[in-house]
């Protein structure tokens, strides 16, 4: 009797959680690409949160242009293409811990480009298209994530806009050009 052959997708997961843990970040996103039980069992977070906190870690930086074509750059000067779909027409914001806060029409949300996990912020209380500068506190997985969005208005005003987490709506602060100017 012939023996049946096991594809991929068989190979047990803690023989491929410990093969992930133990790639460099380009390397452990072309194992996720093998198949698509690969790339779902190893895209959670711990992998990669492994290599980025590695005392040998060396950050990326991601450029990102039109049609979500993207390049990947390490320190060392090495560089790959890479598609992100899901950041067409959107601004990164702000960035931390491998996490993009990023504005995309009318919606905020965090993206990580190496899992490509997604989290959509509650709604947005300005709906016009502004440049935005964002900051957040930890990572959006963390309890104590707090998100700061900072515009400029028409009336010579700064407006805060602060998201914790768990909150359903943002809490929003405005100062006046002149009294930030009294802060310094």
């Amino acid at each position: 009797m012939a023996e049946a052959r096991r594809g991929w997708a068989d190979l047990p997961t803690d023989i491929g959680t410990s093969i992930a843990e133990r790639l460099v970040l380009i390397d452990l996103l072309r194992f996720r690409k093998v198949c698509k039980s690969w790339n779902s069992a190893y895209a959670a977070s711990r992998c990669s949160a492994k290599i980025e906190s590695s005392p040998n870690y060396e950050p990326w930086f991601i450029l990102y242009g039109e049609e979500s074509q993207c390049i990947l750059l390490k320190g060392s000067q090495k560089k790959y293409k890479i598609n992100f779909p899901e950041l067409d027409g959107a601004t990164c914001i702000a960035s931390r811990d491998g996490w993009l806060l990023v504005h995309q029409e009318t919606v905020i949300f965090f993206f990580c480009p190496f899992s490509r996990s997604k989290i959509v912020l509650p709604q947005f209380p300005d709906s016009e298209q502004r440049d935005y500068i964002g900051a957040f506190s930890s990572p959006p997985t963390s309890k104590d994530c707090v998100v700061c969005v900072v515009r400029r208005n028409d009336k010579l005003e700064v407006e805060l806009q602060l998201l914790y987490r768990g909150a359903n709506a943002w809490t929003m602060h405005k100062y006046s050009y002149c009294s930030l100017q009294r802060l310094f």
